[in-house]
């Protein structure tokens, strides 16, 4: 049984600003070494993402992959379910550091847990929109 880190950010400023690091530094404290984690920058809708492949390929039954919150993972429920049940029909495990192992027999927390993230995901988008907006409407005020 080999347990296997998954770090993601959606950016290269996140990257930046450590965000990865601080993620791998969870991953290390829970004894994950640090030759089994794998670190990616990008979109948590996409989950095609070429490490994430990988790490999907290489596992075997009995396997673990760990990562710190689901959204590290994924953020759109119904894709997210298919692809850990995926792992699950491997009997490879997935686990979130903040919430326990996502399996398709918990369903209803793995549902309730991406939905929130979702959700958040939505909320942030709709605050930097408004915020676009808000300093477009500065600059056509200044040049009037």
């Amino acid at each position: 049984m080999v347990k296997y880190g998954y770090c993601r950010v959606s950016s290269i400023e996140q990257e930046k600003n450590s965000s990865l690091q601080s993620q791998k530094q969870i991953l290390l404290k829970n004894k994950i070494q640090e030759q089994n984690i794998f670190t990616e920058v990008g979109s948590a809708s996409n989950l095609e993402r070429p490490l994430l492949q990988k790490l999907k390929n290489i596992t075997k039954p009995g396997d673990k992959i760990y990562v710190t919150s689901t959204d590290r993972f994924a953020r759109c429920t119904l894709p997210a379910m298919k692809y850990i049940e995926k792992l699950n029909n491997k009997q490879v495990k997935v686990t979130a550091i903040d919430i326990g192992e996502l399996s398709i027999n918990g369903r209803l927390e793995i549902t309730t847990f991406l939905y929130l993230y979702t959700g958040k995901n939505e909320l942030i988008t709709r605050q930097e929109r408004v915020r676009e907006g808000l300093s477009r409407q500065t600059i056509i005020s200044e040049k009037k």
